[in-house]
């Protein structure tokens, strides 16, 4: 050990505000110092990079600015860095844990790298900077426990993304997203085909425009449906699971009378803000996947703006359970039977939307049909 370390200074919110990099005893000679003020990022109080969506800002010799981009995957990982001209500056290959191959170019052109993450190699460190922690790719672990670790009581505090990186990322250290979601209007998905197209056909009928465009900023698209905004502050996660073995499935998707095809939850954010999850198994077919969804968004999700108005007028999570409450699962699957019909708002929805999709395709009545006979008897509760 020669003395050499890492100085973070940070606000009160968490925000890092400060790296100095001290080499040995001499601390104030040979020191680094990387100041960040929001997009701007100063080296020895001189002015470096400006952070910009997708990309980033540097200056020449004659203090001129220079446009760099990135071409990013589906995790929102780095994989190109390419200037105005189109030229390539930097290659990035990961490992599924965020570790670099060594076909990688370009290594020290600039720091951002897997999902997007600032990678600090200045003194031997090798961690990615995640906000709330460290991770450390080649080791694929945390390098301190998990602030949220209650929520995930199941799996180890030192874990990356459930030890699901493919399916997964984790924005800040803190909480792990699948990587079919969409989250403040920003999707990430690496789904099959059938799944894409299944939810650009629901965002053609009257609800599914809805709703995706409701959770959408304007100017953003989703499943081919333009946002307006209206809930664009609140969180709509879709996940898509693929189940290997009836096991998972009946770990994740259980109603307590058997297994499912989906299933719509209310939660919390970490600022206590109400956030809707929508789980649907991925081993389904294509009548019956298009089905799922609208059983959980039209079904289901049907008073959304019923509890984002609650918690809007009242900012009191507690009340917004209330009104989510107010109609529970077996309420909402035993009004499709045909002699409660049409006595909630969810079974409108239902109905409405799948015949609208049976007028795009024809042979959906017949399997409409059959999943309404198997309700009859499924839900006769």
């Amino acid at each position: 050990m020669d003395g050499s370390y890492i100085h973070y200074t940070y606000d009160a919110a968490g925000t890092l505000l400060r790296k100095g990099y001290y080499v040995g005893e001499e601390l104030e000679q040979d020191s680094t110092l990387i100041d960040y003020c929001g997009n701007y990022v100063y080296e020895n109080g001189t002015l470096k990079t400006i952070l910009i969506e997708g990309g980033y800002i540097t200056f020449d010799s004659s203090n001129q600015p220079v446009y760099h981009f990135y071409l990013k995957d589906h995790l929102g990982n780095n994989r190109v860095v390419a200037n105005v001209s189109g030229q390539v500056e930097q290659v990035n290959h990961y490992y599924p844990y965020g570790g670099l191959i060594a076909e990688s170019t370009g290594g020290d052109v600039q720091r951002y790298k897997y999902n997007g993450k600032e990678l600090d190699r200045m003194l031997g460190l090798d961690w990615y900077d995640y906000g709330a922690r460290h991770y450390d790719g080649a080791l694929t672990m945390w390098r301190t426990m998990d602030p949220l670790c209650e929520k995930y009581y199941n799996i180890s505090p030192y874990v990356y993304c459930g030890n699901n990186p493919i399916n997964a990322f984790d924005p800040d250290g803190r909480k792990v997203i699948p990587a079919h979601v969409t989250s403040n209007g920003t999707t990430y998905y690496r789904s099959p085909t059938e799944f894409r197209q299944a939810m650009i056909v629901f965002g053609k009928t009257t609800f599914g425009r809805q709703i995706l465009a409701d959770f959408t900023p304007k100017g953003s698209t989703v499943f081919g449906v333009k946002g307006n905004g209206r809930y664009s502050d609140y969180d709509l996660y879709i996940h898509e699971f693929d189940y290997t073995n009836l096991g998972e499935q009946a770990a994740m998707l259980s109603n307590g009378v058997g297994i499912v095809n989906g299933q719509t939850q209310l939660n919390s954010t970490n600022e206590n803000k109400p956030r809707f999850d929508v789980i649907i198994d991925a081993q389904l077919g294509t009548y019956e996947l298009l089905e799922t969804i609208c059983h959980e968004f039209c079904i289901h999700l049907s008073i959304y703006s019923e509890v984002l108005e609650k918690y809007i007028k009242t900012g009191d999570f507690h009340d917004v359970r209330k009104e989510w409450n107010k109609e529970s699962g077996k309420q909402q699957h035993k009004d499709l039977l045909k002699a409660e019909r049409s006595k909630l708002k969810g079974t409108g929805n239902y109905y409405n939307t799948v015949n609208e999709l049976m007028k795009i395709f024809p042979d959906f009545k017949k399997y409409i049909d059959q999943k309404l006979d198997f309700y009859e008897k499924e839900y006769n509760y």
